[in-house]
């Protein structure tokens, strides 16, 4: 019994000590949380930040590509829809090839 007792008395300090440790981390959350609400939200070029030279050029050359391939996408639906000649659209797409 008496070792029993004792496991629970153990058992009641760390939950005690973990319950202060929680109650701790939720008022500095509300802190956190009250801080975060009077700021500005940062801009997207503001928060993708490449952490190298070489990867913000990487960043910037994806950024190209795609959108080369968009375009490429709508001009194709425009030739399909017979908005464009195929002429425009083959001058247009492989120019660059």
């Amino acid at each position: 019994m008496r070792s029993e007792l004792s496991e629970l008395q153990q058992l009641d300090a760390t939950l005690s000590s973990n319950e202060k440790i929680l109650h701790e981390a939720l008022r500095e959350a509300d802190v956190v949380k009250e801080s975060v609400g009077q700021r500005k939200a940062p801009t997207v070029d503001e928060v993708l930040v490449a952490p190298t030279v070489v990867g913000e050029q990487l960043y910037g050359l994806v950024a190209d590509e795609r959108g080369i391939a968009d375009a490429m996408f709508v001009l194709s639906r425009a030739l399909d829809k017979g908005r464009i000649e195929g002429d425009v659209f083959v001058k247009v797409c492989f120019r660059g090839s």
